[in-house]
């Protein structure tokens, strides 16, 4: 059998301090020069291994700060705990005189999942359509994203997706509305490295979304890898 990539197995050894409460909801985890010497690995494994789990909701990465464990009683999803509303990140290209585009990375039904995303969805035991792309300002990559709906919404794979997703979703009648967000800092890993044309390890802003429609009722779910030098783009979501 083969034996499962580094990274993955300190994701593990990382994920167990947590379930057995070693490491208990907000409780810092040691800085990275400890945890490199207690596992033996190097600091582009061991960040690797952090950013799954921010991803995943599991730890909080805060800038200046450190790692946390997440206190997922006690820490709303929105990072400063306030609802806001959609903003399409074509418009917002646009309105800073710049020319937004999409590339298709992959579009398909998966039947694995971060467990909030969902959760967020309600999604049980069925499959997500999971939507990858890399967005675009003037020609250059700005961020990845991974966007999560419920199967329903797989329709969306036969339309043009290089677009704003969300005035195509408006076209069919859903109005995106308000969301909640958690951000924090991610390291770029080989799949951010490709496609967003910067060094492995690079700091990327990590956005996850949970993204309702003007209903209410959950809509999706956007994780998004930005890079770190051009905060304009910051505020965006599909």
């Amino acid at each position: 059998m083969e034996e499962k990539p580094l990274y993955l197995q300190v994701e593990e050894r990382l994920r167990a301090n947590i379930e057995s409460g070693a490491w208990g909801p907000g409780e810092q985890v040691p800085g990275e020069q400890i945890l490199c010497k207690q596992l033996g690995v190097s600091r582009v494994t061991l960040r690797h291994a952090l950013s799954n789990l921010v991803n995943e909701g599991l730890m909080v990465k805060e800038h200046g700060r450190g790692t946390f464990v997440a206190d997922k009683e006690n820490t709303p999803v929105a990072s400063d705990g306030n609802a806001r509303s959609s903003v399409s990140f074509s418009n917002l290209c646009r309105l800073q005189g710049k020319e937004p585009s999409a590339r298709i990375v992959s579009a398909s039904l998966e039947a694995d999942c971060p467990k909030e995303v969902a959760l967020f969805l309600g999604l049980d035991n069925s499959p997500a359509f999971k939507l990858c792309r890399v967005r675009f300002s003037d020609g250059r990559p700005v961020l990845s994203e991974t966007n999560y709906f419920r199967a329903s919404f797989a329709f969306l794979a036969e339309h043009d997706l290089e677009g704003s997703l969300y005035e195509l979703l408006q076209h069919h009648g859903v109005m995106p509305g308000e969301l909640t967000r958690r951000i924090g800092i991610v390291y770029a890993d080989d799949r951010d490295a490709e496609l967003l044309k910067v060094d492995l390890g690079s700091a990327l802003l990590f956005n996850r979304s949970f993204v309702k429609d003007s209903e209410g009722h959950p809509l999706h779910v956007a994780d998004q890898h930005a890079i770190a030098d051009d905060p304009g783009l910051y505020q965006f979501y599909a």
